[in-house]
């Protein structure tokens, strides 16, 4: 019989990485430009555009981390589904050979 064992995913990590998005995404979003009048509106595009790109890469850092941790759990169960079938093929052929 065959058992992937070592695939193991955090429901509370995946939920906390989520709640940190949508944080950065709502922050992102109420970002406002400084509004005193000796600011010239490129300088306030320019504030606004540095903000949206700091933020914006800390998302992409953010997926990017949860991309790596999910692929490296499917590495893991797929390394045990490997090993669990070179064991199970070693059995049969003992068992063959008896």
């Amino acid at each position: 019989m065959l058992a992937v064992t070592s695939l193991e995913i955090d429901p509370n990590g995946v939920r906390a990485g989520s709640a940190q998005c949508r944080r950065l995404a709502s922050e992102l979003s109420l970002a406002a430009a400084p509004s005193s009048p000796a600011v010239s509106t490129w300088q306030a595009t320019a504030f606004r555009s540095n903000i949206y790109r700091a933020d914006t890469a800390k998302l992409l850092a953010l997926a990017r981390n949860r991309m790596q941790s999910a692929a490296a759990g499917l590495c893991a169960a797929a390394n045990s589904f490997e090993r669990n079938e070179a064991v199970s093929a070693s059995t049969f052929r003992a068992l063959g050979n008896r």
